[in-house]
């Protein structure tokens, strides 16, 4: 066995033991880009224990075989999230811990990177929760305690709490029942004879009061909902308020609309809660108070209220009429996004591509991008094209880019009609057609889009200027000075 040194022509360097001209034995593989693996080799394969730093920073120390990560291992990503459990081809598959730079952390079952099996989850604000995993998210039996003292225990669906279960409030009110997408929907039992002889006696449900109201019979879907919400039925309590709200079988009235509201909310209804807070925001029917109404806002997020997570996140990052708390506007936007809150996907992107709230991280970056892609959000398809066109979280990919942006434009966005324009006008990811760069330009123009309008003031003077000729812009274009005064401008807005 010698030590040797092989340049390959990609420009990486290994050095160390080779047999038979190949790496085996121990050496270290250093990339052009400066990513390297430094460990046990066997007939040019990485196998056995070994290091690889990636060019990003992410690193990677433990067992490897037939030239991947395979066994015991640690990868620490460069925003600070660490990995250390079991590997199989690559993947994080068996038992491990994930540990994110803001607290939060994963331990348990992994299948195919994917949370799955049995696990225990902490948040970094002291929330736990410990049972079942099924691709990723909470499914099966669980027990969540948050960190107020509320304890839920009982069946959950991706992500949310749906089935049998029972919710014990740190002040000691329970709600034991159903539960349909994280409402509490079963009938509190009846206990007392001091209920009104009509809630007793109309025999009618929700679900009954629900159809009434969807075929405008309002009033009577109205007594209904009264009657059951004396009862200490929550989603009925919340749809009286809906019918005081809007005057549909009944006068109009914002503060009894804001009275069965807030009996919802005592109940864990998240969504009346929510609903409560536009009359403080607006002053209807009562005095206008910003801090009351993010006080809504907060409660209808804790009590997992995805939307309200969501709004809550805008508040704190925005700083306007709260204090600004990036931290904890991220932690709010990353609730909600796990449970499913596209826009609130994106967001969590764009926090993470600029270390807004946590440490930068091109990769979950991409990772959120795609979730809120998957599920058709249109910035989210166009930031996908901003990932591949720059490079951020995966390689530089133009014909992804222009993929996902077309797909963003074909729902209206405005900055994917842009960058499309630009794609066309550079001939990246597509064959170069100034007249189709125009044609985009003018559409996103259309959309008020402030960079499409000043590229087309240009265009537009380039057309008036050859209109004469009446030849298109392709022709226009052949002249290089021309299209170079273009590209300075595209240049400037970091194209």
């Amino acid at each position: 066995m010698a030590v040797e040194k092989i340049t390959y022509t990609n420009g990486a360097v290994y050095e160390g033991d080779v047999v038979a001209g190949k790496p085996h034995g121990k050496g270290k593989l250093t990339f052009a880009n400066g990513a390297f693996y430094e460990g046990d080799w066997v007939n040019d394969k990485r196998h056995g224990k070994g290091k690889s730093n990636v060019a990003n920073g992410d690193i990677y120390e433990g067992d490897y075989a037939d030239d991947k990560k395979n066994g015991k291992g640690k990868y620490k990503w460069a925003n600070g999230n660490v990995y250390e459990g079991d590997w199989v081809n690559d993947l994080i598959h068996g038992k491990g811990k994930l540990t994110f730079a803001s607290g939060t952390i994963y331990e348990g079952d992994w299948v195919n990177e994917k949370k799955h099996g049995k696990g225990k989850y902490k948040a970094a604000n002291g929330d736990i929760y410990e049972g079942d995993y099924a691709d990723d998210k909470w499914n099966g039996k669980g027990k969540y305690t948050w960190a107020n003292g509320n304890v839920y225990e009982g069946d959950w669906v991706n992500d949310k709490i749906h089935g049998k279960g029972k919710l014990t409030s740190a002040n000691g009110t329970v709600q034991d029942g159903n539960w349909d997408n994280g409402k509490f929907v079963g009938t509190v039992p009846q206990t007392s004879s001091t209920a009104p002889q009509s809630a007793q006696s109309t025999g009618k449900t929700f679900e009954d009061a629900l159809k009434l109201f969807q075929s405008d019979r309002y009033a009577e879907a109205l007594k209904i909902t009264e009657d059951l919400g004396s009862r200490g039925d929550a989603p009925s309590l919340y749809l009286a308020g809906v019918c005081y709200e809007s005057g549909n079988g009944v006068t109009q009235n914002f503060l009894k609309a804001i009275e069965y509201y807030k009996k919802a909310s005592a109940l864990g209804y998240s969504q009346a809660a929510l609903a409560i807070a536009p009359y403080y925001l607006e002053g209807l029917g009562v005095e206008k108070n910003i801090g009351e109404a993010v006080k809504w806002i907060q409660k209808s997020a804790e009590q997992g209220k995805a939307e309200a997570q969501f709004n809550l996140s805008g508040w704190y990052m925005d700083g306007e009429d709260v204090e600004k708390n990036e931290k904890l506007g991220f932690e709010w936007c990353r609730k909600a996004a796990e449970s499913g809150h596209k826009a609130a996907q994106n967001n969590l992107g764009h926090y993470y591509l600029n270390g807004t709230g946590t440490a930068q991280s091109d990769k979950d970056a991409f990772i959120w991008f795609k979730k809120s892609a998957d599920q058709g959000y249109e910035k989210a398809l166009t930031s996908m094209g901003y990932c591949y066109y720059y490079g951020k979280g995966v390689p530089v990919d133009f014909a992804k880019a222009f993929e996902y942006n077309t797909k963003g434009a074909e729902k209206g966005d405005d900055n994917a009609l842009f960058n499309i324009g630009v794609y066309y006008f550079k001939g990246q990811g597509v064959k170069q057609d100034f007249d189709k760069a125009y044609e985009y330009f003018n559409k996103a123009a259309d959309k008020h889009n402030d960079m499409a309008m000043l590229i087309k003031l240009d265009f537009d003077k380039l057309r008036d200027e050859e209109k004469e000729k009446g030849i298109t812009f392709n022709k226009v274009f052949s002249a290089v000075d021309k299209a170079m005064a273009i590209n300075d401008i595209l240049s400037s807005f970091g194209f």
